[in-house]
């Protein structure tokens, strides 16, 4: 019996002498997601650009959502906009004469409901245009 208790003992001191190792994260490699862009249609050229709200300043309850985009004429332009989902209202407008001029603007999930949330809006002719938004908790939310 001593020899049994003396092994059971020796067993368990063994066992908690050797620890167990923490395990170790292996980082997995992620691509960076694709940028944001502008979609524009066939034959109209267009260049995206950073904008600088103090000499293009907007309404102050507005918020930048996109990058700038200088184009060449007019086309339907949409611009990717998950917040559009929840509550958030999108503008897509264009900078005229020193201001910010407001399009007709539609919000809607691109090619059906599980596609990309995206605004939309007909631009008229070539010129500087942006997507701003601002949250309206009563506006409807694409996911009720």
């Amino acid at each position: 019996m001593v020899e049994l208790t003396t092994i059971i003992a020796f067993a368990l001191s063994i066992a908690l002498i050797v620890a167990p190792q923490r395990m170790q994260a292996i980082p997995i490699p992620v691509s960076a997601p694709a940028p944001l862009v502008w979609q524009y249609g066939a034959g109209v050229t267009g260049t995206p650009f950073t904008i600088d709200l103090t000499t293009m300043p907007a309404l102050n309850w507005l918020q930048l959502m996109s990058t700038g985009l200088k184009f060449s004429g007019p086309s339907k332009i949409c611009y990717p906009f998950w917040d559009g989902q929840f509550h958030w209202v999108g503008e897509i407008q264009e900078f005229v004469g020193g201001k910010w001029v407001k399009l007709e603007t539609d919000t809607h999930g691109l090619n059906g409901p599980e596609a990309v949330y995206t605004a939309c809006a007909e631009a008229p002719a070539a010129g500087t245009y942006a997507l701003f938004a601002y949250y309206n908790s009563l506006a409807t939310a694409a996911f009720n």
